[in-house]
């Protein structure tokens, strides 16, 4: 087989030797007493040139699998490490640490997942790409600063010769990623193994990394082991795929097998929970519970309690490998010609039960009318203004009653602005923000603190934005307490004093808690006791707690796992069906954008550059800089066709804006024009408006 897993039945014929193998990978460690199987008896192969994506839910063993081959384990935590890995016929496992430092970076190399946290902070690009450098290729002083710079140019960082005397905070994300990748590629590895690779970047930075990759695998011969959950980044990228849950493979097929007929309950399962225009008028099929603990000593099949297809053998009976196709093998007892029991094929009754349209809006909600968020920029010891931040110039918006407006963009353009400019977490500069006919920009001390309870807000980084030292239910009930939606408990007689109108608080908690999905038995835990999935609902529950109207979701699932990320947006959509809320849905995920919203602004350096319904801006986008942002999007389908427009460099500086349209100097249309003149809106239908010079 030409890359992919090697059954452990020996199905697998090796024709030639791989230039990675791995033979029955087992990496336990130990944690308080117990063990943790964090790789379970991996097997595959990865050749020469060859992409080969590992795929899976976050806690499946994914990156553990990529440490063992680069040797980073913790060896405090290490109890046992077996099986082989085998780089070009050596066994990596019997060299030294010493011997290990010349693979790594050398002949194997590792883009990690969050390049701010793998960067030196106090190093410049250029001694963190030189280092690299004298080690391996032994390069000494303007030798090393020459191929510095001719490594950043490869991987198309701007400026190079400049750029090498900055530190990381200076980067922009891509940019950082772009330095990951020549680290990376510094020591001239024959396989480079990139950790979620585009997890935070905006799409279009993420079609340029991608492109990137691949056109340094062309060049340089190199094969790539790719570790992500997302299928869109699978399709276009990987050659060979193995599909892993709990520390184990469960599919192995090709790229084109995968997406074809993805044979394994678990793969289907993850291509179901997709979103996108298709499935609006229903709900995305959910992976109920999370993947299993690695501390479980399994017997059966790993993935039995969340499939719907499951029987009695897979309690008591771990699958063999089994052939779905030439070259595609299935850990299923489904797939297993010996069993003459037929399996049952059935979906869970949510899964199939329609989820209407939200209804059409009522009354609007919210309206701001040129909004500008500008900040001053102090210098010397006086600290004199001598310029301004123009975060949000100028942006108009409506949101009516019941509705879901998705306002997206690339990183920076200033959509968190906006929404911290609702909820007053930020003052205005200038414009006017009407919440129920009523100018927020003019409140004050109580009349303030009154409306705060009709607007909340989902913050991207629900760990971050909860206290650690407080319990869940604290959690949640602290935003009544503060707004006075019910009184707190009388610590002194130990009562609850309830309002005539409002039952109790901790029976409010509890009831909230169900509301999203969770036990009420929780109110007792701390945040970290939960997975990431569960800690959204948990801020989703507090956001609740005070009966809001308005709720700005920011990046509510751009951390999520597709499986996790279905359980939320279906959540946040039977809310608002129940209570008819409505929602500002910041993102620059736009599949979820074609599912959920109603109405789509596109934002781009402070200014809405283009806004309609769904249907009008994703189907039939005007404005070349949404053009760009959606050929961008990775599709599932690996035979598509599309034309991808690639955008060079990155958004300009809100601090000195390019002169006429803010995106020309990006855009791959620009005429003399848009460099001179401000564009103004242009209405293209009663719904459908953008601001472009090109477009009558």
């Amino acid at each position: 087989m030409q890359g992919g897993a090697t059954s452990q039945s020996g199905a697998t014929n090796l024709t030639q030797s791989p230039l990675l193998r791995i033979e029955n990978l087992q990496v336990w460690l130990s944690s308080r007493q117990q063990t943790v199987r964090a790789v379970d008896g991996i097997s595959l192969q990865i050749e020469r040139g060859e992409t080969f994506a590992l795929l899976g839910e976050s806690g499946c063993g994914k990156s553990m699998t990529a440490l063992s081959i680069m040797q980073l384990l913790p060896e405090v935590a290490l109890k046992r490490a077996s099986g082989e890995i085998l780089l070009e016929g050596e066994s990596l496992l019997d060299l030294s640490e010493r011997q290990m430092r010349n693979v790594r970076g050398g002949r194997i190399a590792m883009i990690f997942q969050e390049p701010m946290t793998s960067l030196n902070p106090v190093m410049t690009i250029g001694e963190q790409v030189g280092e690299v450098l004298r080690h391996h290729q032994k390069l000494r002083a303007k030798a090393e600063q020459q191929q510095a710079i001719q490594l950043l140019e490869d991987v198309g960082l701007p400026n190079p010769q400049q750029r090498i005397h900055d530190y990381p905070h200076q980067l922009s994300g891509g940019m950082k990623q772009r330095v990951m990748i020549a680290i990376a590629l510094a020591g001239e590895p024959d396989l480079l193994i990139a950790d979620e690779p585009t997890t935070a970047l905006d799409v279009t930075i993420q079609a340029q990394i991608l492109d990137l990759l691949r056109q340094l695998q062309l060049q340089r011969g190199m094969a790539i082991l790719l570790i992500t959950h997302d299928l869109g980044v699978v399709a276009e990228m990987a050659d060979h795929v193995g599909v892993m849950y709990a520390g184990q493979l469960i599919e192995s097929a090709t790229r084109e097998q995968l997406f074809t007929c993805p044979a394994h309950p678990y793969t289907r399962r993850l291509f179901d929970a997709l979103p996108d225009r298709s499935k609006r008028d229903q709900p995305l099929t959910v992976l109920h519970g999370v993947v299993p603990a690695l501390t479980t000593a399994f017997k059966g099949c790993r993935f039995e309690s969340r499939c719907d297809q499951g029987w009695g053998l897979c309690q008591q009976i771990e699958s063999e490998w089994y052939r779905a196709s030439s070259g595609q093998q299935v850990r299923c007892h489904q797939l297993n010609p010996e069993i003459k029991q037929p399996i049952p094929d059935q979906i869970p009754a949510e899964t199939v039960s329609v989820l209407s349209e939200v209804a059409a809006g009522g009354e609007e909600l919210l309206t701001i009318e040129k909004l500008k968020v500008h900040f001053p920029i102090h210098k010397g010891f006086f600290h004199r203004t001598v310029g301004q931040v123009k975060a949000v110039d100028g942006v108009d918006l409506t949101i009516a009653r019941g509705k879901t407006v998705a306002l997206v963009g690339e990183s920076g353009c200033g959509k968190t602005t906006v929404g911290k400019t609702i909820l007053r977490l930020q003052e205005s500069t200038a414009g006017s923000i009407r919440f129920s006919g009523e100018e927020l920009t003019a409140l004050q001390g109580k009349a303030l603190h009154k409306v705060r309870s009709h607007l909340q807000m989902i913050f991207q980084d629900p760990y971050s934005s909860m206290n650690p030292r407080m319990m869940v239910g604290d959690i949640i009930g602290e935003g009544m307490d503060a707004l006075g939606e019910i009184t707190p408990v009388n610590k002194r007689s130990n009562k609850s004093l309830e309002r005539s109108s409002v039952e109790p608080r901790q029976q409010r908690i509890e009831s909230l808690l169900e509301q999203v999905g969770l036990s009420p038995d929780m109110v007792n835990r701390y945040p970290h006791e939960f997975s990431g999935g569960q800690r959204q609902r948990i801020a989703i529950a507090r956001a609740l707690a005070v009966n809001p109207q308005l709720i700005i979701c920011d990046e509510p699932t751009s951390a999520l796992d597709v499986s996790v990320q279905a359980q939320i947006l279906n959540l946040l959509r039977k809310l608002q069906q129940q209570q008819n809320l409505s929602y500002l849905f910041i993102t620059h995920n736009l599949s979820v954008v074609s599912w959920f919203a109603q109405e789509v602004a596109v934002m781009y350096l402070g200014k809405i550059v283009e806004y309609g319904t769904v249907e009008e801006v994703m189907a039939a986008p005007k404005h070349p800089y949404t053009q760009a942002l959606l050929s961008a999007v990775p599709t599932v389908d690996p035979e598509s066709q599309r034309a991808v427009i690639r955008l060079e460099g990155d958004q300009g500086s809100a601090i000195d804006p390019p002169s006429g349209c803010p995106f020309h100097p990006r855009c791959p249309q620009a005429a003399s024009q848009c460099g001179q003149k401000v564009p103004e809106q242009r209405w293209v239908s009663e719904t459908h408006h953008l601001s472009c010079l090109l477009v009558e």
